[in-house]
């Protein structure tokens, strides 16, 4: 495993790169994201060379010796070779609930169903996270029974009801009292967000709940 002053220097290092481009405004909402000059938006949306924007970033990314691996509405994920097995993800706001959960993952170390968080920095207006690596679960057949417990069980703890029973595999009986304590934690905060995208798994097939709330907008 890679040392955590290596983890941590290249999180530092994304933080300094990032915080050289302009960020997502806290109106956004109220704007047509393109409109709202928010590089991260760019790189999600529109990630390609006719964007100068975004592809100067990608291009500063890739000298740094950071590989894109994927993208989403508020941020991004990269690797970098020196870091096996780690990724960083990107947000361009700090009052992202991802840093949230982050923060809720990392103090619940040990639970093998959330990341394991290796390092969390802000700077900048941007918040950068240092986690393990997943693989995407192709949700098939009997697998997408559990996938809809999981979301609906941690919106019951966000709720405030009893976690409900699962009809299926005992198996799978830790990754939804995991969903349920990620609701009750949230719960009057942040808003559940479980989908495909957000559910991941190990070499090992355990599965992991990667971004589960996002902040309620009133």
């Amino acid at each position: 495993m890679v040392s955590k002053d290596v983890i941590q220097n290249k999180t530092a290092a994304l933080v300094r790169i990032i915080g050289m481009f302009p960020h997502l405004p806290d109106d956004w909402q109220a704007m047509d994201p393109p409109q709202g000059d928010a590089i991260l938006w760019y790189v999600a949306s529109y990630a390609s060379e006719k964007d100068t924007r975004a592809y100067n970033l990608l291009s500063m990314l890739a000298d740094a010796g950071f590989g894109f691996v994927g993208s989403g509405c508020f941020g991004m994920v990269v690797r970098h070779d020196t870091c096996p097995d780690v990724v960083f993800k990107i947000s361009a706001r700090l009052n992202d609930a991802y840093g949230a959960f982050a923060l809720y993952a990392r103090d619940c170390a040990g639970n093998p169903h959330l990341p394991v968080i290796y390092d969390i920095q802000t700077g900048y207006g941007c918040m950068v996270v240092a986690l393990e690596e997943l693989q995407r679960v192709h949700w098939y057949d009997d697998l997408c029974g559990l996938h809809d417990a999981i979301g609906s069980t941690a919106y019951e703890g966000a709720i405030g009801n009893e976690c409900p029973e699962f009809d299926g595999s005992p198996d799978y009986f830790d990754v939804i009292k995991c969903a349920y304590e990620i609701g009750c934690y949230f719960s009057g905060v942040a808003s559940i967000d479980i989908h495909g995208e957000n559910i991941m798994q190990r070499t090992d097939g355990t599965l992991v709940i990667t971004d589960p709330v996002s902040y309620t907008r009133v």
